[in-house]
Parts: C-alpha cells; structure tokens; sequence
C-alpha cells in the first residue's frame, strides 16, 4: 500500500505496573499488591483502508509471592487502524514582498477580473476565458465558434483545435470601436491557437502560459521598471490578454488607453448577479479612482496597480479542499476504492507522478523540487511556424515543442472543452489522454521527454489495462476536484457576465 501503516508505540513505563501503595514492608512475608492494569493502547494513525480505534486496554498483573512490587500489568493494547499521512499537504500560498495582499486590493482585484470594459469593445474580461465551473479554463471552449483552424490554416480538417472566442478583429480611435473582417474568422470572434490554461492553483508557477512567457520577474509595462524580482508570473501574465489583438483588445491599444477608460467607467456596470462582498465594496467605492485611493493611498490608475489587484485575487482562489485532499488528511472515506485504486497506480505503473507529483499534482514539486515545467510528450505532429511552443520564449532549439505541464487539480471540470493546449484530438479528453500516454503517438518527436511512455522511454508502451486506465481516469476527474470549485461558491463565486446568454 502506499500509505504507511503505522505501528502502535507501546510505552514501557506505562506497560510496567507499580506496587500497589499500600503495600507492607517485604520483611513481614505479606504478599504484595496486585499488579496494575496496563494502560489503553494509543489509537493508530488513520490508512486507506479505515479509521484508526485505540487498542484495548491490558488485563491486571497477579499478585506477587514474597512481598514484593507486583509484577508486570497486563498486556498493550492492540495496534489502532491504518491511518496516517504519506503525502505533503497543500502548500502556503506564496506571496511576493513587493505585492503583499490586503482585503480591499483583492476585492478590488476581483473586480477588476469581471470587468468587461477592461476589454476595448466591452465584450471580454479576464473571467470571460477564466471561470472556476469549467476548472479554471474556457468554458465556451466546447462550443463550434471555439475551433482554430490550427497548422493548415483551414477550418474543418484533422488538426483543427479548440482555443478561445475572443474579441472580434477591431479598430478603435478612442471614440469608436470599428470592426473588420479577419481573414480566418470574418465577423466572428477571432479564436485563439491554444486553449486557456487553468488559472486556479497557478501562484506555485514559476512562469505562467502555456509556453512560460509571463516570467517570474515582472517588469511594469508602464516604466519598464523590475516590479517584482521573483514569483510575479501571475502580475506577468494579467497585462497579456487586455493588449492582445485576438482576445481583448482592438489593433494597437495601450495601456494609457485602459487607464483612462477605467476611470470614467462605472465598475461592473454591465455584469449582474453581483456576489454581496463586491456589491458592498462597489457601494463603498462607486468609482475606479476611489478603488485605487483605498487600496493604494492615491487615485492614480496604472498598470502595476491593475497586475497587483489581479494577482491579488488570483492568489486566494486555492482550490485544496477536493477528496484526494481529505484523504490525504486521514478521512479514509473521502476517496472511493477504485479512485484509491487509480491514486496508486497514478502514483506506480502509470507513471504519472513522474510529471503530475502531488500535492499539486503538476512538476512545481516533481524531480525532487526542481521547477521543471515544460515537456514535449509526443502526443503531436507538430509544425514549428504554427506552434514552436517553449522555444519562441526561451530561442532555445532543445525547448521546442515543450509546453507547460498544467495541474490536474479540476481537470475533470475542464475536460468538457478539452485538454491539453490543443483541446482537440489526443487532448479531446482523458480517454484520449490516456490513450496517447499508453501509446506516444510520435515517439521520434523532436526534445520528447524521456519519461514518458513505459519505463524503455517513448516507444515502450505503458504496462497499465483497460481496468487500470479506468480507474485512474476515476481518481483524475472527480477525486481532484474541489467542490467549491465545481458550483463556484466563495471564493470561487462571481457575477454573471453582460456577454452571457
């Protein structure tokens, strides 16, 4: 088993009896006191196979002949259930010391993540890509407007991916927002190549997007200035999507654009549904100007103080209360037996923990602590003027292909759009997943990892069954989802949106 069966430490001194107090001088020839009872076995720490219960306690010792100190008491008490923790609990949420949280900057960060005029035609916020029901990701990303044409530039074919429905292709004057065809697209959304990683859980990254290019080190757009030395990829990746031309931004924004519209504009003034929290603290500060004095001591509105709201917020939504966590904690019960089933082959033949090592099931803390992040897995015949993945960030030829490795923390609420950055094809689902992980479709990809595959690298299939894939996929899609996340409650909770249906 995996966990530890813990044995029961059995206390010699409380095992011994002590002579009876009353007890009369040895020299007399009276029989001394009968031996005291041994003391209750102490309750064995909780396993997966049942609560732990405390031993019986150990029968009386019998009189001594000769006068002397009763002997021995009775015996311990039996070894408790097999309980226990084997595994790191989920971790202290790091902070940067150069953006420390406060309530009103995470309200105010919050908001700022619903806020649709953030976007250049009032269509897009960050949430409208990023919600907790879909684990994290896209939930639009199922829907027939979410298909990118992928390498071949050619909609309807074998290599077609699901991505984003950002803003439609747009001009702006800073009066009028004017759309244009796009030549893929036309009038409709334009989508994006990859579909949105998970933003849950995304503060242990040490870079964040599929390819990494929101840097640990945050440099402020506004003064090109180092914002954050170390551990700012979530402020990194906040200042993308509001300036990229296919999410939330018309051709050519900037950033003096957006402060100056945040501060004529009436907070979520186009979402509904408002949470009570947010709805109290837009009550308490109806304008943007008044957000940023409260949090920030001045009214000014930059794009530092928009990164470290958001990131704010994003640092709060831990998503650690899913079974696996329970069990991990001692509940026994709170996995079924086949997800158990699947834990250990997760952790064993299926090899993967190799890349997906608890507690947060990504390799932030895999190999041995090293921040590893990005692998080729050869799932695709992949096309290095399309996607080139890691090696556009770095210009490093080894990194070529390599994508992030996401948390499986709520994949299964993730998996109706799709997995993977392509949503599509291997990453269609975690059938899919699985399949390819059993078989590397292209084992002679250019920097495939060496770990994937069985334990002969690429080209060895994975020893694991029908039944073992099943149960594995059993543990993956629903003992690591957190609850709160599924039906967003607090934090996970947030207004409906302008743009929804």
């Amino acid at each position: 088993m995996l966990r530890r069966n813990a044995l029961l430490l059995v206390s010699l001194i409380s095992a011994v009896a002590v002579a009876c107090s009353d007890g009369t001088d040895p020299n007399t020839g009276n029989d001394g006191g009968a031996g005291g009872g041994g003391n209750a076995g102490s309750a064995g720490t909780a396993g997966n196979a049942g609560s732990a219960t405390a031993g019986a306690a150990g029968s009386a010792g019998t009189n001594a002949t000769g006068g002397t100190a009763g002997t021995t008491g009775g015996t311990a008490g039996a070894t408790g259930g097999t309980g226990g923790t084997e595994y790191a609990p989920y971790p202290v949420v790091p902070y940067p010391p150069e953006n420390q949280a406060t309530e009103d900057k995470e309200m105010l960060g919050k908001i700022l993540f619903w806020e649709e005029q953030m976007s250049s035609d009032d269509t897009m916020a960050c949430g409208t890509c990023h919600r907790a029901s879909a684990g994290g990701s896209d939930p639009r990303a199922s829907q027939s407007g979410a298909i990118h044409p992928g390498p071949d530039g050619m909609l309807g074919t074998a290599d077609d991916r699901r991505g984003a429905q950002g803003i439609k292709r747009c001009t702006d004057n800073g009066t009028t927002v004017t759309y244009k065809s796009d030549p893929v697209f036309g009038t409709n959304r334009q989508v994006t190549g990859r579909k949105p990683p998970t933003y849950l859980d995304a503060m242990f990254n040490r870079d964040n997007f599929w390819d990494g290019r929101a840097r640990s080190q945050f440099i402020d757009p506004d003064t090109g200035q180092v914002a954050i030395a170390e551990g700012g990829a979530l402020e990194s990746q906040s200042v993308g999507p509001p300036l990229a031309d296919a999410e939330m931004a018309c051709e050519g924004r900037t950033w003096p654009a957006i402060h100056a519209k945040l501060t004529a504009a009436q907070p979520l003034a186009l979402a509904h549904d408002i949470p009570a929290d947010m709805k109290q603290f837009i009550a308490k500060y109806p304008t943007y100007p008044a957000m940023f004095e409260a949090v920030y001591g001045t009214q000014e509105i930059n794009t530092k103080r928009i990164a470290f709201a958001i990131a704010t917020h994003e640092r709060r939504l831990t998503s650690n209360q899913t079974p696996w966590d329970r069990w991990n904690a001692g509940d026994a019960s709170a996995m079924t037996e086949a997800q158990v089933r699947g834990f250990e082959l997760f952790m064993t033949t299926g090899r993967c923990n190799l890349c997906h090592a608890p507690p947060l099931f990504s390799d932030v803390l895999a190999q041995g602590g090293t921040d590893i992040e990005f692998h080729n897995l050869g799932f695709l015949q992949e096309d290095p003027n399309f996607d080139n993945g890691r090696e556009k960030v770095t210009g490093n030829a080894t990194d070529r292909f390599k994508v992030k490795t996401p948390t499986l923390r709520n994949v299964g609420l993730r998996e109706a759009g799709g997995l993977l950055h392509t949503g599509a094809g291997t990453g269609a689902n975690l059938e899919a997943v699985m399949a390819a992980y059993k078989n590397i479709p292209f084992p002679n990809s250019p920097n495939i990892d060496p770990v994937v595959g069985g334990p002969g690298g690429p080209s060895d299939p994975l020893q694991i069954t029908g039944d073992d894939i099943a149960d594995i996929i059993d543990f993956m899609r629903n003992a690591l989802t957190d609850p709160r996340v599924k039906s967003e409650q607090f934090p996970f909770d947030r207004p409906k949106l302008g743009s929804e249906p």
